[in-house]
């Protein structure tokens, strides 16, 4: 095959994956992998200067279609911190085996000075740790929750469609969008949070549209029966939190007209309910696993609102 031909099956087996769905850095290896199938060619993966003529090929062509960055392996989930009226990504990482956990360097795209400052002053780090314990419980205590299968399907693809709805709401803080969308995307989490909840300890899935029941849109009356139904929540901050959000239905048809400050605020009290819910399902507690090993700050966020 001469190198025009193997280019061109190259990007024909590129597109292949694409169409299967395989994500831009998982693809370069299984490219490889087939290409060194059809071509029935064995050898050892390295990335020294005794490679394969093919494997010469195909990284020049993902050196022209794509950029590096393309390559890098995508954190679990990405949320977000309010610093002044700043956002910054918190980055919960992909973990595999037992690595030490290190949540200062969660915190994403801030200079020296910054970072100087939110770990400088108590009032700002544990806030930001606060915010990484509820992540982390979220995001893999819903891992949990799937793989463990002890629950059924409908209350964890509720908690997935809110993971959507809250990355959704973290990537527009941090960049240039309307920062309004975030209302919405926080307000639909919520409730797919708390519905999800009641559905796990037993309520009829039927009755979650049920207006005259409270099983609509009305996330007060939905938090107060996801507390009866759970009672390890933290009932009375979890109901203050809930009573800072706008009217679901209101800001549907209406601008909600916050500040950036607000605007954060909602997003972070919405990534911290998300965390209380999902440790009510999972043995996930990295507050307390910190406490372990000499981390004792009680919980500052959303007890205490962040200055700026």
């Amino acid at each position: 095959m001469n190198d025009e031909d193997l280019l061109r099956r190259i990007e024909e087996i590129d597109d292949e994956l694409i169409e299967e769905g395989v994500e831009p850095w998982r693809r370069q290896l299984g490219v490889e992998g087939r290409l060194a199938k059809e071509l029935r060619i064995s050898y050892q993966i390295h990335s020294g200067p005794n490679q394969p003529h093919h494997v010469h090929m195909l990284r020049e062509f993902y050196g022209t279609y794509y950029r590096e960055e393309d390559f890098y392996m995508p954190p679990a989930y990405v949320g977000s911190f309010l610093y002044r009226d700043i956002f910054f990504p918190i980055r919960i990482p992909r973990i595999f085996g037992s690595p030490p956990i290190t949540p200062a360097t969660f915190l994403g795209n801030a200079k020296p000075s910054q970072r100087a400052k939110i770990f400088g002053e108590k009032e700002l780090a544990v806030p930001f740790f606060d915010q990484v314990f509820d992540l982390f419980d979220f995001v893999y205590g819903l891992d949990d929750a799937w793989k463990m299968g002890k629950l059924s399907d409908k209350p964890v693809e509720m908690w997935h469609l809110a993971k959507q709805q809250l990355e959704a709401a973290a990537a527009v803080t941090l960049v240039s969008l309307s920062k309004d969308a975030v209302v919405q995307n926080c307000c639909v989490a919520v409730e797919l949070l708390l519905k999800g909840a009641l559905i796990a300890t037993g309520t009829d899935q039927r009755m979650m549209n049920n207006g005259r029941l409270g099983y609509g849109h009305n996330l007060p009356s939905l938090a107060e029966k996801a507390c009866e139904s759970n009672p390890g929540i933290q009932k009375s901050l979890l109901l203050d939190t809930i009573g800072r959000f706008p009217d679901y239905v209101h800001t549907r048809y209406n601008f909600a007209r916050l500040s950036r400050v607000k605007l954060g605020r909602l997003l972070m009290d919405s990534q911290f309910i998300a965390g209380e819910i999902l440790r009510q399902f999972s043995e996930r507690n990295l507050r307390n696993d910190f406490a372990a090993e000499g981390y004792r700050h009680e919980r500052l966020y959303p007890l205490f609102i962040l200055p700026g």
